[in-house]
């Protein structure tokens, strides 16, 4: 027999991560006709090096924007690094040492809460969010 509460949660779960995405990716369209930069926003609060967890779409689409800039991307960061290297920029597991960035962005927005958790077990870096960093900007 189905569980349709479990159902219900898991499918309001998905339609708030779709939501969530679709919100973000209108902003960053929004962001670059207005001509406003991300990057130029993090270069303002310092951040030079940064690392990108999850090798997503979005996150390719993040690199992108950075590689034309002065902000280093050092790596990816996947749970499962199957990946070898997107555009030069090599990905790599939960295992590499993280000190050697200023900032590590999650792009995965429908598990944030449990990465970052993640994250903090292992590196002292700073984390974001990236629809935090594309709505600040």
């Amino acid at each position: 027999m189905r569980n349709f509460k479990r159902d219900k949660q898991k499918y309001d779960n998905l339609i708030e991560a779709y939501r969530r995405k679709n919100d973000l990716l209108i902003r960053w369209i929004k962001n670059i006709h207005q001509g406003i930069s991300v990057c130029e926003y993090l270069e303002q609060e310092n951040i030079h090096t940064i690392a990108i967890y999850g090798h997503t779409p979005i996150a390719e689409c993040f690199a992108d924007e950075l590689l034309r800039s002065n902000i280093k991307v050092k790596y990816i960061i996947d749970r499962n690094p199957a990946f070898d290297v997107y555009k030069g920029i090599e990905t790599v597991g939960l295992d590499t040492d993280f000190h050697d960035v200023d900032l590590i962005v999650i792009t995965v927005v429908e598990y944030y809460d449990e990465i970052e958790e993640t994250l903090s077990k292992i590196t002292n870096a700073k984390v974001a969010a990236i629809d935090d960093l594309i709505f600040s900007a």
